[in-house]
């Protein structure tokens, strides 16, 4: 038997690590593989800050209309005795800065580095509330003589849209002495109405020049190196009719072995009144810390959850804090570039498992968007709802709403009113029926699930625009979010309803086995002219992997083709960067699916080793206890994991969407966009709930582990209903049958028993 996963230590040489505590993870140079981000945010602005301080940022209000306030940042000190001049940020040359590193943590971002004498520490984060981002600067003199600086934080910003050759731009910008404040100034739909709005930036200390046009502070040189700024004084500049930003000078005295403290904020507001309360908020050190630690604190609230402990310290900090940390930035902010609503009803039915009460707020804020008919958006942005034509935003609500029942046991919940997007209302476990409900409504040829533009693969958008095709995967997933919705009807109480859905179950299988079965695997989709998509019979999308995985993960499988569809995926699609989503992968335009085959052999959907269908699989092998496959898999898909032939280049402290697999490609095994992915919402899912095996069910807590092989021991603490479990393994076979123990007495049913406000120890053993 071989074992895959090995401890991280010999296999990894990332340039930085998690700290001891796990809180946060340290770049230890200014030139990792490509730029790593730390996302930062709160109901009202999100940040993306890079180990170089580069990303953008944004207001954003109920209905999605955004305010764009960062585009780059900048903080640059210059010495004005000598002339030098350098960057907190350690740009414009990186290597330059003496003991670099960057630290990213849970709710902050700070950077430090020394440079001609004086070290500095950058540190950005944003407050519980409020439309604006804080810099706290500590300028520390290293040197025998006092140094006399002028510090020139700077932001651009996209108010006034991207910088382009001959733009027509609207904003104006100019300083407010009153308030020590330089702003622009723009018209913007917000919160509903037409206000101004102002972007702007401000600092504790006093204010000896300004600039908000960037051809004055520029003059012919860039973003890293400002004519004005290298020259070491602003230009006073007021943008009128032409590309604007915001930055600001601060004299600045630092005797000798000592050290001073800035505080910085960058910010949003509907008025001038706002800017000053925000002023007086944040102008004292003592105030700005304050607002630090009760972020901090909510934080901490916020993933209070489970606790892993493997043979491997980094998975422990990355499952235990990292993930629940990306998981919640996806239920507040989905993919950040819109308001998914698939997207983040998956993410809250992962937090489900280690914070049920802030899941059922962000769950009630995101059904009110759901159409009373029962289908679901796509998205809204920009004031507006947007369906799209996706069929599968509304399968994913019976999947949360079941996990937050059987994770709470409260069957009251189904009962609460939720609003729909036309003002009407109804009960939570009404929302759930009229979803499923419309899916089987909304069925074509075979009696099948229709796939419209796209269903969870949103680049298959030709293949059903006219409302003919009809898609094997959401066919499945209605299965599983069927059975879930009889569950539930059951559990409260209403039989005729659990006994309806049950026998469209059992049709709808049949439909899946009689129509999606080409004699190998289960098919893709059938397109609105009939074409069967993802056949053997097929010249390209000859395999997904999806349909094999979701056969097994909704039941929809006969027994006797689960075990083999896994085996033939792996035997068609494993590569040595992991398995891959798509076999002979489109390599010319297919009118039949559309965007994904427009994309490169090997990118993302089109055959890339897309982690969200590896977390599906993940869910799958240990469902048919194949814990070899478990293994495998874990190794090939854990971001802090190195692979010894292809490096992978993105953060290791959370999940890209993907390896690239192109062939011949110095970005084969490269990664895809980080962050925002449903690969962590469902890798959670995956490793507690099915790896640990802690299953939650009506009844309560169900062992059913599926552990790799070479795991010996692990444990897990788990809340559950108010009874704290700590669950030890122990591995004494090579198998995966377990027998379940408290206090040396056999569970024999492996159900956990409830004891509500207590904690009882478990022990699991293995053979």
């Amino acid at each position: 038997m071989r074992h895959y996963l090995t401890n991280t230590a010999s296999l990894d040489q990332q340039p930085g690590h998690f700290s001891a505590d796990g809180n946060a993870y340290e770049i230890t140079t200014a030139r990792p593989p490509r730029p790593w981000n730390n996302y930062l945010w709160n109901k009202e602005y999100v940040s993306i800050f890079s180990h170089l301080a580069q990303g953008e940022s944004f207001s954003q209000d109920a209905m999605g209309r955004r305010i764009p306030l960062v585009a780059a940042r900048m903080c640059f000190l210059y010495d004005v005795v000598y002339g030098s001049c350098w960057s907190a940020n350690a740009l414009p040359d990186p290597q330059a800065s003496e003991d670099f590193r960057c630290i990213h943590g849970r709710g902050d971002s700070v950077i430090e580095s020394t440079r001609h004498g004086v070290k500095t520490s950058f540190r950005c984060f944003v407050p519980e509330q409020g439309r604006q981002e804080i810099w706290t600067l500590r300028i520390e003199n290293l040197s025998e003589r006092d140094r006399h600086l002028s510090v020139m934080p700077m932001v651009d910003t996209l108010m006034d849209g991207y910088d382009k050759p001959q733009a027509y731009y609207m904003s104006s910008g100019t300083f407010l002495e009153e308030l020590g404040a330089v702003v622009l100034q723009n018209r913007v739909d917000f919160e509903g109405a037409n206000p101004f709005a102002y972007n702007y930036l401000l600092c504790n200390a006093a204010v000896d020049g300004f600039d908000t046009a960037q051809r004055d502070l520029f003059g012919t040189g860039t973003w890293q190196r400002p004519d004005a700024v290298f020259q070491g004084q602003l230009t006073n500049s007021k943008a009128e009719m032409e590309k604007p930003l915001l930055a600001i000078s601060v004299p600045v005295t630092v005797p000798a072995g000592e050290s001073v403290v800035l505080q910085i904020v960058v910010g949003t507001a509907l008025s001038r009144d706002e800017i000053s309360e925000v002023k007086l908020r944040y102008m004292s050190d003592v105030a700005v810390e304050k607002a630090h630690a009760r972020m901090m604190e909510a934080i901490d609230v916020d993933l209070t959850g489970p606790r892993f402990k493997t043979p491997f310290s980094d998975l422990d900090v990355f499952a235990s804090q990292w993930l629940p940390r990306q998981i919640s930035l996806g239920a507040r902010w989905a993919r950040v570039r819109h308001n998914g609503f698939r997207d983040m009803v998956q993410d809250i039915g992962a937090m489900v498992s280690w914070n049920p009460e802030s899941a059922w707020v962000h769950l009630q804020r995101i059904l009110s968007f759901q159409h009373a008919d029962g289908h679901a958006p796509r998205t809204w942005l920009d004031g507006k709802i947007l369906d799209k034509d996706f069929s599968d935003n509304h399968v994913w609500i019976a999947y949360t709403v079941h996990q937050l029942i059987m994770e709470t046991g409260d069957l009251a919940l189904l009962d609460l009113e939720i609003p729909f997007n036309d003002g009407s209302s109804a009960s939570l476990y009404e929302h759930v029926k009229r979803a499923v409900n419309y899916l089987w409504e909304d069925r074509a040829q075979f009696g099948l699930c229709k796939i419209r533009s796209g269903d969870w693969n949103d680049c298959m958008d030709l293949t059903g625009p006219k409302g003919k095709g009809v898609s094997i995967w959401l066919s499945q997933a209605w299965v599983l979010a069927n059975q879930q919705f009889a569950d539930l009807a059951r559990a409260s109480g209403r039989g005729e309803d659990a006994t309806l859905a049950e026998e469209r179950g059992k049709e709808m299988k049949h439909n899946l086995n009689t129509h999606g079965w080409d004699g190998r695997y289960y098919v893709r989709a059938f397109s609105d002219t009939g074409d069967v998509l993802g056949s053997h019979l097929n010249q390209q999308g000859t395999l997904f992997l999806n349909t094999q995985t979701w056969a097994v993960l909704s039941g929809s499988a006969p027994a006797e083709r689960a075990l083999q569809i896994l085996e033939e995926s792996e035997r068609l699609l494993e590569s040595d960067i992991g398995i891959r989503c798509v076999k002979d992968a489109y390599a010319c335009f297919d009118p039949t699916v559309g965007l994904m085959s427009l994309k490169k052999p090997g990118v993302q959907e089109n055959g890339g080793v897309y982690l969200h269908t590896c977390t599906f699989k993940l869910i799958a092998d240990c469902m048919l206890k194949r814990a070899d496959a478990v293994e495998k898999l874990l190794l090939n898909i854990l971001p802090f994991r190195q692979h010894e032939v292809y490096p992978r280049d993105g953060e290791p402290y959370v999940f890209c969407n993907g390896y690239y697999a192109l062939e011949g490609s110095p970005r084969y095994g490269k990664c895809g966009q980080s962050w925002g992915t449903g690969t962590a919402g469902w890798f959670y899912t995956g490793l507690l709930n099915h790896v640990f095996g802690l299953q939650p069910e009506w009844a309560g807590l169900r062992v059913n582990p599926c552990l790799p092989p070479s795991w010996t021991e692990c444990a897990v603490t788990r809340k559950f209903r108010e009874t704290t479990y700590e669950v030890s393994y122990e591995r004494q076979g090579p198998g995966t049958d377990c027998r379940v123990e408290i206090d040396g007495q056999v569970v024999e049913n492996k159900l956990l028993p409830l004891a509500k406000g207590q904690r009882i120890e478990v022990k699991v053993i293995v053979s």
